[in-house]
């Protein structure tokens, strides 16, 4: 599976180690789904495009242009857009969120219309399924850390089951990692990614059931397609 994380109190488990250890209309072209990865138990889920298996993902990516500050605050509240889950194509609304992050990573992208997206407190962004709280994204700042290493640390921290992974899968990361873990007899698969905007680090998480793998994935796809960053009006994932 992808490196799609963090389990149930990322914001607790990051601010804890952090404080203390230291985007138009929709695209109708398929775009690279994030890596996610899931227990080896577990029957392989989709992959990034660039790897076999990976559902083809038609979301509201957008052009990743700059788009500059002003044209970002007049971004429409939703637009439609289409993502292929399982092979079969499902027209969707996306909506609009703006995230002002502490820190260096503020940012707006469209999310599905059966997530919820929400800050918490003032230094993490959640995106959660409707329908299973323990399915989600999770954008993490971290003002306080100053070097790799540090980043590094604090991602390490969130989870005791993270391991590192040889090999990215994203462009814009520094450093990524797969969780495989299982809580009360259900397996969950994640990934912590580490980011630099600027000279600002952040981590961007993903988690959910193993069983739920095939449906997130088209989803933080679309939802890391459309992140641009609010100071620059780039985009996360640069156009191939």
């Amino acid at each position: 599976m992808k490196n799609y994380v963090l389990a149930g109190g990322l914001a607790l488990m990051l601010a804890g180690s952090l404080l203390s250890g230291c985007s138009g209309q929709p695209s109708e072209g398929n775009t690279a789904a994030p890596a996610a990865q899931q227990p080896a138990s577990s029957s392989p889920a989709e992959k990034p495009a660039e790897n076999a298996g990976t559902p083809a993902v038609k979301s509201p990516t957008g052009d990743n242009g700059a788009a500059g500050q002003h044209e970002q605050s007049n971004l429409p509240k939703t637009k439609q857009g289409t993502i292929n889950i399982e092979g079969s194509d499902q027209q969707m609304t996306f909506k609009l969120f703006e995230a002002n992050l502490k820190g260096s990573a503020s940012f707006t992208t469209y999310y599905p219309e059966d997530m919820k997206a929400e800050e918490v407190g003032s230094g993490e962004a959640r995106f959660t399924l409707n329908n299973n709280k323990d399915a989600y994204v999770s954008v993490v700042s971290l003002p306080g850390v100053k070097t790799d290493k540090e980043a590094e640390k604090a991602a390490e921290n969130t989870n005791k089951a993270i391991q590192p992974l040889n090999e990215k899968n994203q462009a814009w990361t520094l450093k990524e990692y797969n969780i495989d873990e299982t809580k009360n007899n259900t397996d969950y698969g994640g990934s912590v990614l580490i980011g630099k905007h600027g000279s600002g680090y952040f981590l961007v998480a993903y988690y959910f059931p193993v069983e739920a793998g095939d449906g997130m994935g088209p989803r933080i796809d679309a939802i890391l397609k459309n992140w641009v960053w609010s100071d620059t009006g780039e985009h996360l994932v640069k156009a191939p």
